[in-house]
This record gives structure tokens, C-alpha cells and sequence, in this order.
């Protein structure tokens, strides 16, 4: 008696980068709920959540990273302004 595995799984959809980040946005900025962004896009909204949360998470890993600033900039209207710093009389022990 041979008993046969079916190796035909069915595979999961994938989606591309592109297609996810804009129903994120739209989720973020249509003011539609994210069950009829989804349910017009034939996904599940729980995908949409999840999508949703890992640009969150990108975003918060990229926000911390250091700004260039050009110092070279031909507008550069900043004012210098002496400070002299004088010692305190009475410093406490």
C-alpha cells in the first residue's frame, strides 16, 4: 500500500513593496476605515494592520538618524553673539 503526500501546497500570495506602502497611505490619509480599504483590495484587514505597523517600526528606525547640514550654505544669516561665563561667587562646598 503506497500512501502519497500531496507536495501541491498552496502558496501564500505576495505582495510588493510598492502595493503595501500605498495602501498604508491611504489607510493613513483617506479617513476610510482599514476593513474597506482591505475588503476592496482582497486582503485580509489583519495583513493591512500588520503593514501598517512595520512602516510604523521603519519609520521610528529612521527617524533617529543623523541630518547632514550644509555649512557651506551662501545664506547662512546667523549672527555671532559673544558670552563671557563668570565664575560664581559663593560656590557651595
Amino acid at each position: 500500500m503506497d500512501i502519497k503526500m500531496a507536495t501541491n501546497k498552496p502558496r501564500r500570495k505576495t505582495y510588493s513593496d510598492e502595493f503595501k506602502e500605498f495602501l498604508v497611505q491611504e489607510a493613513i490619509s483617506s479617513g476610510r476605515s482599514i476593513a474597506s480599504i482591505a475588503r476592496d483590495n482582497g486582503i485580509n484587514q489583519n495583513l493591512l494592520h500588520n503593514w501598517k505597523r512595520e512602516q510604523k517600526a521603519k519609520q521610528v528606525q529612521t527617524d533617529g538618524l543623523p541630518v547632514l547640514i550644509d555649512n557651506n550654505s551662501t545664506n547662512n544669516n546667523s549672527t555671532f553673539i559673544p558670552v563671557s561665563i563668570q565664575p560664581n561667587p559663593n560656590p557651595r562646598l
